[in-house]
């Protein structure tokens, strides 16, 4: 089942990859605001920028002596660009989260640009630790999240627009227009966490056994899922040496058999 958002009639679209800096000022400003409500602890003190260099164990970073501290420990400019793209998944993911920007640290706040190119996609996935309010800059995006009923809740962002994909929930980003999509997330922790829901099922060593009874597959299916997540969960790709076109055909051909077979 799907909740879906009607056409609109007019759309706004812009062509820059490289986000504005003004307009980071005004998102950070705006949506930052929004996300008072942190599900880290409360800080005890103005701030804590985080200690890299640390050995010391903790829930979170070490704050770094204040006598150290300096204005540039409170300005991160990472975000400006995007990084390189998902030759596969034809997206970026640009986070600014603690280990990145020490000077969240206790803030119970992060922020992340999202790049998609037509037809790119930010695969399902979940943040263990964190609410997500995901801001478009450059629309259209169709979004959506599953929350614990199994109910897809899925909406066409156009530029303007934002929304919220609650914590731990299910959710996804998918670029189905001609042009390039920009989107500016604010996460309610200095450190979100990120799981994929393939990479975190047939990514791992969980038996094989278990896995076919689970989702009624073949012990040759399961081989070949577990094949590619691992692939991708090392950094590499099925068929590296082969274009994005034949990756995509080499997964449609992997996701036929495993419909068949469930069938």
């Amino acid at each position: 089942m799907a909740c879906t958002t009607g056409a609109r009639s007019t759309q706004r679209y812009y062509s820059a990859l490289i986000l504005p800096k003004f307009l980071l000022v005004a998102v950070v400003a705006i949506i930052g605001i929004t996300m008072v409500m942190a599900a880290d602890p409360d800080p005890l003190q103005g701030f804590c920028v985080g200690d890299l260099t640390s050995n010391i164990t903790v829930n979170g970073l070490v704050c770094k002596n204040p006598a150290k501290v300096t204005p540039s420990d409170f300005i991160y400019t990472g975000l400006e660009k995007p990084l390189a793209f998902s030759k596969f998944y034809r997206n970026s993911v640009n986070t600014a989260f603690v280990m990145a920007f020490p000077g969240i640290n206790t803030q119970g706040i992060s922020m992340a640009r999202l790049d998609y190119l037509p037809q790119g996609l930010n695969v399902p996935h979940w943040h263990p630790r964190a609410s997500e309010v995901l801001f478009v800059v450059n629309g259209p995006l169709e979004v959506g999240f599953v929350d614990e009923n199994n109910f897809l809740w899925a909406n066409t962002l156009q530029t303007g627009d934002i929304t919220i994909f609650p914590r731990g929930l299910v959710h996804f980003q998918y670029n189905n227009g001609s042009t390039n999509a920009l989107a500016i997330a604010a996460l309610s922790s200095q450190n979100p966490g990120r799981q994929n829901s393939g990479n975190s099922v047939f990514g791992t060593d969980i038996p094989n056994i278990i896995l076919e009874k689970t989702f009624n597959l073949s012990p040759e299916v399961v081989v070949k899922l577990k094949k590619f997540f691992k692939s991708q969960a090392q950094g590499k790709r099925i068929n590296e040496e082969a274009t994005s076109e034949d990756q995509s055909k080499n997964l449609n051909r992997l996701f036929l058999s495993l419909l068949t077979e469930a069938l």
